[in-house]
């Protein structure tokens, strides 16, 4: 049996020192479980942006928005609650149409719709 010598190395070609930057430490890892499914979406995403995910998930990170869905469930609530109260002043004013003020009752309307404007500028900014 022949002696069986290793190849020599590869040369590697370097980048002119113009193209090579270093790459910025990383010195933090995230591990995230997905499903096949989800894997093979994110690469298609990736690639359709000629990326590898991972390059594509850093680059993206200020672009995630974090729900709070307990929040949102509350406001929901909350909205609901208002809701109510709104079909309850509209029924009150149809069935006693002749002895309501509709003076007071836009009035009254207008001040919950100016609250209801300002829960929603609060809701926004969070």
């Amino acid at each position: 049996m022949p002696d069986a010598t290793p190849p020599p190395p590869r040369r590697l070609k370097r980048a002119s020192p113009r193209l090579r930057q270093r790459a910025p430490a990383r010195e933090h890892e995230i591990k995230v479980r997905l499903s096949s499914a989800e894997y093979e979406r994110l690469k298609a995403v990736a690639a359709s942006a000629d990326k590898p995910p991972a390059v594509f998930l850093r680059e993206h990170m200020d672009e995630v928005r974090v729900r709070h869905r307990e929040d949102e469930h509350q406001r929901n609530v909350l909205l609901n609650r208002w809701n109510g109260n709104l079909n309850m002043i509209a029924k009150w004013v149809n069935t006693y149409r002749e002895r309501a003020e509709a003076r007071h009752v836009i009035r009254q309307l207008k001040a919950l719709e100016h609250e209801l404007s300002r829960v929603r500028q609060l809701w926004s900014q969070s």
